[in-house]
């Protein structure tokens, strides 16, 4: 088995068999993640097998905001004063069961971040995740996200960390 990607997810990949252990994000792959890419509402990554086609894990992207206010004051005072800035959120990230404690949720974060800091020209000071659980709140902070007060699950990861991001974990 070799797993290639992330990249865009198209019709050859197979999504028949994506169990990650929960039902909404396995549903919005298997549905709805082609939809919303033709509309230009979300762009899916995926990680595949190369034999099989399945798909070994995604995330999608998605611009958002973030605001000013809501950033720890200490981060707040090197940015610019403008009450909302540009973000790019990871609205959704999976891993299949099959394949999960190999790493690949660090590796699709690196991708993530990769695209919305190098690849995508929008304007973005931070990369945004509403984490799912707990759980994805600590994978997150293992990361180096940070988490917004008093914004439930709510984490972000400024311009200047995501580059430290991607020399620390170069795709």
């Amino acid at each position: 088995m070799a797993i290639a990607g992330p990249s865009p997810l198209r019709a050859t990949h197979e999504r028949g068999n994506f169990h990650s252990g929960s039902e909404a994000l396995d549903n919005y792959l298997k549905h709805r993640a082609s939809q919303d890419a033709k509309r230009g509402i979300a762009f899916p990554y995926v990680l595949f097998d190369e034999e099989t086609g399945e798909i070994a894990g995604y995330y999608t992207l998605t611009a958002s905001s973030i605001e000013l206010q809501d950033i720890p004051s200490e981060l707040a005072a090197k940015l610019p004063a403008h009450g909302v800035l540009g973000a790019t959120l990871i609205g959704r990230l999976a891993v299949d069961l099959k394949y999960q404690r190999q790493g690949l949720g660090s590796l699709l974060v690196a991708h993530a971040v990769k695209q919305a800091l190098h690849e995508n020209p929008a304007a973005s000071i931070a990369v945004v995740v509403d984490a799912l659980n707990d759980d994805a709140v600590a994978f997150y902070k293992e990361l180096g996200f940070i988490q917004l007060p008093e914004s439930g699950r709510k984490l972000f990861l400024l311009r200047e960390t995501l580059q430290k991001h991607l020399r620390r974990n170069p795709l």
